[in-house]
């Protein structure tokens, strides 16, 4: 089972990739089904426990959110993107609230790397 929501989250992740380097968003679409896959996978397997997946949904959001918001309020352009915090919350889902805080460094380490590059 666990293995059928990894072949889905794989084809998602792909997609996001592919769509976000070629148009430079993230449609609402994708998100929702990233949010909706990462939310059943963890009903269906409890790992990691829904009520987790649940608040990485909140924290992850708002976390991004209140960033992105604060940015735009201080410099006066945008500088995440809201289908970011979309894409971020629904990260939440898939590996709970307790996974964000590493999720979000190797994201933005890496993001550092291929900046430099």
């Amino acid at each position: 089972m666990i293995y059928v929501f990894g072949l889905g989250l794989s084809g998602i992740l792909a997609y996001a990739c592919w769509i976000d380097s070629v148009r430079l968003t993230l449609p609402n679409r994708l998100n929702l089904g990233f949010l909706a896959t990462g939310l059943a996978q963890s009903f269906a397997t409890g790992l990691p426990r829904p009520v987790e997946s649940l608040i990485g949904v909140l924290a992850g959001g708002l976390l991004l959110g209140i960033i992105a918001v604060a940015y735009r309020y201080y410099r006066g352009f945008d500088g995440i993107g809201m289908g970011d915090v979309k894409f971020v919350a629904a990260a939440g889902a898939w590996i709970g609230w307790m996974g964000l805080p590493q999720m979000l460094l190797i994201a933005s380490v890496l993001g550092l790397i291929y900046a430099l590059g």
